[in-house]
């Protein structure tokens, strides 16, 4: 099946609205592809759930259920619906995705260029919006009830700042759209501590594990209360040095599941001639050119949790592109992965990913 792409050239708007049709024929579809993947043994997990191949697609493609539906009728077991919030926010103005250089991405700090064409990396610039909690939670609702049993749904979910509210305020927001989620349908929460495209602490948080601590385990106690026993993960941002991402997983390890990173690399985007884009403020890129520094926060958080009895699970995201990129993550000690960038410009991406398809 050829992948259903999002429209680089239109806006969020337009892409949410002009979503993948969903009919009987494509349901039908659907289920052989569940019959199909019950002949096979599920040998591997993606956040300690069995699954047949250990890849997920991130948030950042699935903007509503007719997007989750189409990529689980690709062969995506785990589909990840984009983030949520207890309060309507638009997108930011378009351009959303523009292209920048594939070249790899060696540190942070240094500004990134803009490319003509699309090589497999651009820098996203939405802004964490949601549509009414009311929108989404139907959606979700009707989501679930067309997937299989044997495909799992997990949903992005994140606190909204107010100016001088206390962090517990925030914490409680983001426990009570978690909550929300769950009641929805959600086989999976997954908490997003950051985004690169917001000054706020909604999109900060994972660079303070105090604060990071204090959200986790208020969205894990509202679970709790909801009998909510799905795993619960962390979308965190890159972290450079070992000290910072091991305090952060200290305090995670008690209340979550897992990790799931990197939510981009943050960077000024700039076109060859040196002009700044995006009012010179800095944007997630994705894709190919993140590879080497989300394979080495991958490596490096997995051997901190690899000896311990609680330890967090880790699940790699960033420059995902074939069966080989997997097996890169995989050896790095991730125990799963998350692809977003391919998944929204390979128009092969089940067999390049090594799906099973009906």
């Amino acid at each position: 099946m050829r992948t259903p792409r999002y429209q680089q050239d239109r806006s969020y708007e337009w892409n949410y609205t002009h979503s993948p049709p969903w009919n009987e024929q494509q349901r039908q579809s659907l289920h052989n592809l569940s019959a199909e993947l019950a002949k096979h043994p599920a040998a591997a997990t993606y956040a300690g759930l069995k699954v047949r191949r250990p890849v997920a697609v991130a948030a950042g493609p699935l903007l509503n259920g007719h997007w989750c539906l189409a990529y689980a009728a690709m062969g995506f077991e785990v589909v990840t619906y984009k983030t949520v919030r207890t309060c309507e926010k638009p997108c930011f103005p378009y351009p959303n995705l523009v292209p920048v250089s594939n070249r790899p991405i060696a540190c942070l700090g240094k500004p990134v260029s803009t490319d003509t064409v699309m090589r497999q990396s651009w820098a996203v610039s939405f802004g964490m919006p949601s549509r009414s909690p009311r929108d989404w939670q139907a959606d979700i609702a009707w989501t679930r009830e067309e997937l299989p049993s044997n495909f799992r749904l997990a949903v992005s979910v994140v606190g909204t700042t107010e100016e001088n509210a206390p962090l517990s305020k925030l914490a409680n927001d983001y426990a009570r759209a978690a909550a929300w989620a769950a009641s929805a349908g959600a086989d999976i929460i997954e908490i997003n501590l950051s985004c690169p495209n917001v000054c706020s602490a909604d999109g900060q948080l994972f660079q303070s594990a105090t604060q990071s601590r204090q959200v986790a385990e208020k969205v894990a106690e509202r679970l709790d209360r909801e009998r909510f026993r799905g795993p619960k993960l962390a979308k965190i941002g890159y972290l450079p040095d070992d000290e910072p991402l091991h305090n952060l997983a200290d305090g995670l390890r008690e209340v979550l599941t897992g990790c799931v990173m990197n939510n981009s690399i943050p960077a000024q985007i700039q076109d060859p001639n040196g002009n700044q884009r995006f009012q010179g403020q800095q944007r997630g890129v994705c894709g190919e050119a993140t590879r080497v520094l989300s394979m080495s926060q991958t490596r490096r958080f997995a051997a901190n949790e690899a000896n311990r009895t609680d330890g967090l699970i880790t699940i790699g995201v960033g420059g995902i592109q074939s069966t080989a990129d997997i097996d890169g993550y995989r050896q790095a000690g991730a125990e799963s992965v998350q692809v977003a960038t391919a998944a929204m410009v390979d128009d092969r991406i089940s067999e390049s990913l090594g799906l099973i398809r009906s």
